[in-house]
């Protein structure tokens, strides 16, 4: 089954069934509530927020039905199997952003960066992109397969401290209200936040390129571990510090403040990196992380990383 055919085939026999004049003035509702929420801002050809997709899979009509929804339930009778099941995956999928892992034999690994999932696409499905890189799109599952479906986007692994940051206090208050949740049931209900993200970064690259100038920055600051055997274990031990993510050997930690991100680490054998969105986080984090450490650990070096220097 070629699954990019049959993505397109699909987006486009929806975005026909939409042209319906019965379907007009709830399109306009949508897009007057998509653009004043995420912003319409200048656009580029890398970074651009797409309506389409998300009026095609997210936003719900009055009977709370997708448009996606709708026309597989009128259409259905008149699909192919192949094409049926395939939207049928579809209507459980949900935009999420995806961290590159790695690239290996024909696939690609790729890690929701909220659920931590980790999946392994096609390498002919997204571009050839860095490790560390982002994408944004929508996993769906064919049998034993993964397709990253959407329009994808693809994002500076830069902003990945920021977007974290920013997602997580919506999903803290969304957690309050819904005591039984994930992020799968938060992104699948709020992916216009998503684009407003996305709107955002866009600004902050245009800038960029227009002004020369780097308007966005890292704030590190690198601790070298005299003994090792038990910091993980040190670290966990502060209440706000919570383990994030482990991968060959490498710890990856967040550092929390009033219940958001105060700081991202990386435990990498003897070198312990603390980064930051602005100098007043980093000199929070640095102390109390330095109140943690003790004699075990010594200041290295702090560091302002702009955009170009990592990515």
């Amino acid at each position: 089954m070629n699954f990019e055919d049959l993505e397109l085939k699909i987006e486009d026999d929806v975005l026909s069934f939409l042209s319906s004049p019965s379907f007009e003035e709830e399109i306009e509702t949508a897009r007057d509530y998509f653009y004043s929420f995420v912003g319409q801002g200048e656009m580029n050809s890398e970074l651009h927020l797409d309506f389409n997709s998300w009026l095609m899979y997210d936003y719900k009509l009055k009977d709370g039905q997708s448009f996606l929804e709708k026309y597989y339930i009128v259409s259905l009778g008149a699909l192919p199997k192949e094409e049926a099941d395939f939207i049928h995956q579809l209507l459980d999928t949900y935009l999420s952003i995806y961290e590159v892992v790695e690239a290996q034999n024909g696939y690609v690994k790729i890690k929701d960066i909220f659920s931590k999932e980790i999946y392994s696409v096609p390498h002919e499905n997204i571009r050839d992109i860095q490790d560390k890189e982002l994408v944004m799109g929508r996993i769906v599952g064919i049998g034993d397969q993964y397709w990253l479906a959407g329009n994808k986007q693809y994002i500076p692994g830069v902003f990945k401290i920021t977007i974290e940051r920013s997602m997580l206090e919506g999903f803290e208050d969304f957690k309050k209200k819904n005591r039984y949740t994930s992020w799968k049931s938060y992104l699948k209900g709020h992916s216009e936040v998503l684009h407003k993200h996305l709107g955002i970064i866009e600004e902050l690259t245009i800038q960029n390129d227009k002004e020369g100038d780097d308007l966005y920055y890292v704030w590190q600051s690198v601790y070298l571990i005299q003994d090792t055997r038990n910091i993980k274990k040190v670290l966990l031990a502060h209440k706000e510090i919570m383990l994030d993510d482990e991968d060959r050997g490498t710890l990856y930690f967040k550092m929390m403040r009033n219940k958001r991100i105060l700081c991202e680490m990386v435990l990498k054998n003897n070198r312990l990196e603390l980064e930051c969105t602005s100098e007043e986080d980093r000199n929070k984090a640095k102390e109390i992380i330095e109140m943690i450490l003790g004699e075990n650990g010594k200041h290295f070096k702090d560091e302002i990383l702009t955009m170009d220097d990592l990515v």
